[in-house]
């Protein structure tokens, strides 16, 4: 035992001494180029804040995915596995997050043991023991005798996160462990040699996969440049990388990408002419941000001392451009189709600036400052003691830990970016409107608010959306939103018609005529204008029959009512002659219900409706309750973002409706908007 503490000292003294030279190895045995580790931090303050708050999540997740004090710090999930038993994503990524993680926050910046509630000592030891079990149980290296893992759909990326942080403390790692970790990262680049890099533009996007696919081949032609395959390698991550994010016009053009024409590099899309990016079956706006996994590879260019490849720019401004356009001053991204992975992704805000280093994005460098503002109100949140989780929406397999210190080191290594924007300023450049026709969405987005339309399909994500620009209230783009449902279930749809349009100056117009019902025989006609000063009039139009007993939910506006997310405000809707507060329902008759307003934030003008229901997380603008007889006709809804309640009044004093020829004419005081018979719509003043 005494020999083995002194070896273990011997491995982890460097990092107990910051300024000591690293110690010298026989790494070239394995063809492995140590990393150039004297390395300048060009971060500034932004890095100093991105270092603390990556301690502040290494120190949680390590506390809540290792046995601290123990060896090898792995779960009974392991130590008791069966023998021959794969692990895979739940069980190797999270592993190979912190070993990546711990690895460069010891060794770039300040260790401060009081952010993590782990001392540099310890952390030394977790950094070389998760290398050493990960890398000894790889299926390159192991008999399959104990658990293993590797040669998977994205194992290639757990190996680079995994190797990445063992190439950082390579002298550190005993003989055994560097043999390991050599043959792990030439076995997962090795696969994918023999076969292109795949392509799909629709439902299931493959830019992701060959994005983080690219990382384990750069890594290994930059670890392991006298391997026979280092050339193979680079010609492979070029390709990965090209590929990822190449549209349909890309496949047939003549614009040379490192040394060749596009068409000769690509046999087929993953985005779509909009840039718009479809995975897991709809528009999603997580996976566009995929740019920042095959932008990372700067890290290891850097460390290698090798220039990049210049397909590691390609697409990517106007991909970050919507990435911008879709983040919100609360810190997370505008959903136009809803998300599967929930709302409140800060690190999705934090990853998609991964290049703000190289490619310098003034808004962009706000959308950032953003993310890190509303991780530092959940850590103190979070309140006294050791650190805990700052992702409370979504800590996926430590993946905010990995994308957090990535962004945390391109910075260190490559500078701090653009200067960003103030709040104000980002505000008003963020403005605008766009049109997605292949991604089957509008936008538009003004200082005060965001408004959104979907018809990807006639199911649940046939929604619209409206919601303030703010920190303490905001509506939810989800399933059938606004469209809202007839039944107890999102119901059958057929879209007949559909009319988009884009306004002269901005803001957009949609029409749709359509037939639905748990027995399709409601037939709705609905439009909604959104103007580029932020009001949205969304007005819906019935006919035809549905059972009595058959509720209504038209106009659906689903409101954050959690405090943690609304920074301690509690959601509280006004209404003439009183208030809703959480905990119960309200019913009001739609004559007692000309204006509605979120919080003092968001105001709400209603015209038409019968009957609006006020719940928890809900309003209903147009409410048919089961048995409650006839249903509005039509209903209109006038939206003002960040308006209080005095200026909702003022508004409810002004707004007009007059219904003729089958088209509807809305006055709104300075501005008028005609909701056409023909499904369009027109805005005047």
């Amino acid at each position: 035992m005494h020999k083995l503490s002194v070896q273990l000292f011997s491995l982890f003294i460097c990092f107990l001494m910051p300024g000591i030279a690293l110690c010298a190895g026989a790494a070239d045995v394995y063809g492995v180029r140590q990393a150039n580790l004297d390395q300048v931090d060009k971060s500034g303050e932004l890095g100093q804040e991105l270092h603390y708050l990556c301690l502040r999540q290494l120190g949680a997740d390590c506390r809540d995915r290792l046995v601290l004090g123990g060896k090898p710090y792995l779960k009974e999930t392991f130590t008791k596995a069966r023998p021959g038993q794969r692990m895979s994503e739940n069980q190797i990524r999270p592993l190979a997050s912190i070993a990546f993680a711990s690895a460069v926050l010891l060794k770039f910046g300040d260790y401060d043991e009081r952010a993590t509630g782990i001392s540099r000592r310890e952390m030394a030891v977790i950094s070389i023991s998760l290398v050493r079990e990960l890398a000894s149980h790889h299926v390159a290296n192991t008999d399959k005798l104990s658990w293993w893992w590797g040669n998977e759909w994205q194992s290639a990326f757990w190996t680079a996160m995994t190797g990445q942080g063992a190439w950082l403390i390579w002298d550190r790692l005993p003989e055994s462990s560097r043999r390991d970790v050599a043959k792990m990262v030439a076995y997962e680049a090795d696969r994918f040699l023999n076969a292109p890099a795949p392509h799909n533009e629709f439902l299931d996007t493959k830019a992701e996969e060959n994005a983080w696919n690219s990382d384990i081949l750069v890594l290994a032609e930059c670890m392991m440049p006298d391997n026979p395959n280092r050339n193979a390698w680079d010609e492979k991550a070029r390709e990965y990388i090209v590929t990822s994010f190449a549209t349909p016009a890309d496949v047939s053009s003549s614009r040379v990408i490192d040394g060749k024409p596009l068409r000769e590099w690509l046999q087929g899309p993953n985005v779509h002419p909009d840039y718009s990016l479809e995975n897991h079956g709809f528009f999603h706006p997580d996976y566009e941000s995929a740019y920042y996994l095959s932008m990372q590879n700067m890290i290891a260019y850097r460390l290698a001392g090798l220039e990049p490849p210049e397909s590691i720019f390609f697409n990517v401004k106007q991909l970050r451009d919507i990435i911008d356009f879709l983040t919100l001053p609360s810190g997370w991204t505008f959903y136009p189709q809803c998300t599967d992975w929930g709302n409140y992704r800060s690190d999705v805000t934090i990853m998609a600036q991964m290049p703000n280093p190289v490619i310098p994005d003034a808004a962009g460098a706000r959308c950032l400052r953003w993310g890190l503002d509303f991780i530092r109100y959940a850590d103190k949140a979070n309140g006294e003691g050791l650190s805990k989780n700052l992702f409370r929406n979504l800590n996926f397999n430590c993946c905010p830990l990995d994308t957090m210190t990535h962004v945390y080191l391109m910075h260190y290594l490559l500078g701090p970016g653009a200067e960003p924007l103030s709040d104000e300023q980002a505000r008003e450049q963020l403005c605008g409107t766009r049109l997605f026709e292949q991604g089957k969405c509008i936008v538009c987005r003004s200082r005060d608010g965001i408004a959104s339309f979907s018809w990807f399909n006639s199911d649940k994500r046939l929604m619209a959306a409206v919601t303030p620009l703010d920190n303490d209230v905001f509506a939810l783009p989800k399933f059938r939103s606004l469209i809202g449902t007839v039944g107890d279930k999102i119901d059958d749809l057929k879209i007949i018609r559909r009319e988009t349009g884009l306004l002269p100056g901005g803001g957009f117009s949609v029409g749709i005529d359509c037939v639905r019902g748990p027995e399709p025989g409601l037939n709705e006609r609905v439009m909604m204008v959104a103007l580029p000063d932020g009001r949205v009039v969304y007005a819906e139009w019935f006919s035809g029959n549905v059972p009595d007993d058959v509720e209504i939910r038209a106009g659906l506006v689903f409101f954050e009512n959690n405090p943690f997310w609304t920074r301690g405000v509690k959601a509280k809707v006004y209404y003439p002659g009183g208030a809703w507060e959480q905990g119960n329902s309200v019913e009001l008759c739609g004559e007692k219900a000309p204006w509605l307003n979120l919080t003092g934030k968001f105001g709400i003008v209603l015209r038409g409706t019968k009957s609006v229901s006020i719940e928890d997380g809900q309003l209903v603008l147009n409410h048919r309750p089961a048995g409650s007889g006839e249903l509005a006709k039509c209903a209109v809804a006038v939206f003002y973002p960040r308006a209080d309640v005095a200026a909702t009044k003022r508004a409810d004093a002004v707004v007009k409706v007059v219904e003729k020829d089958g088209a509807v004419d809305v006055e709104l005081g300075d501005a008028r908007v005609l909701l056409g018979a023909d499904l369009k719509g027109v805005a005047t003043r």
